[in-house]
């Protein structure tokens, strides 16, 4: 089937037979130019905003699972199980629920949320959508090393989030409240 070679052949490669890119078959054009831009691109991602924020009721659910995490040992007290961290239940169960989707946001930037995080400044005068944001950034933090949640934990940082978190939701009157779960 001449032109219908797929896009990453390269142009004017033409090795199924086809013309290759240069050739300005259809189905080409449409491989090229309608795309996604590649995640290491620098344009900006979609914004947060777009996505509804968490309900007081889910903000006050994981408040209370992050009262019980004790930062002195956020690792159980047992042998671990294999060659990754073994967590304490409280610290599992807060980064459980800090999974959900509406704690997720997928448009974040690890680089930007974890200078936020480590910033107190920032961290004083995070929004809500901000707070998910850096949330994504210490949920994620644990895929792409092992003990991450230990250390984020350890180092005050998940108990500095929670506060500002705490800060927020005692701004929210009970008139503002949602009745959703």
């Amino acid at each position: 089937m001449a032109g219908l070679c797929p896009a990453w052949w390269g142009p004017a490669r033409g090795a199924c037979g086809g013309p290759g890119i240069a050739g300005g078959a259809a189905w080409h054009h449409f491989a090229v130019t309608d795309r996604r831009p590649h995640p290491d691109s620098r344009e900006p991602p979609p914004p947060s905003v777009a996505k509804p924020l968490p309900s007081v009721a889910q903000i006050d659910a994981l408040l209370a699972l992050g009262a019980r995490m004790d930062p002195e040992q956020p690792y159980a007290d047992r042998p671990p199980i294999g060659p990754w961290p073994d967590y304490a239940e409280p610290v599992a169960a807060f980064f459980r629920e800090a999974g959900r989707p509406w704690w997720s946001d997928h448009g974040y930037r690890p680089e930007v949320e974890g200078a936020r995080l480590r910033d107190p400044e920032a961290l004083a005068a995070a929004s809500l959508a901000e707070l998910r944001s850096m949330l994504t950034y210490c949920v994620r933090s644990e895929r792409f090393g092992d003990g991450a949640w230990g250390s984020l934990v350890q180092h005050g940082q998940v108990h500095a989030w929670l506060a500002r978190l705490a800060e927020l939701r005692a701004g929210i009157a009970p008139r503002d409240a949602d009745p959703s779960p």
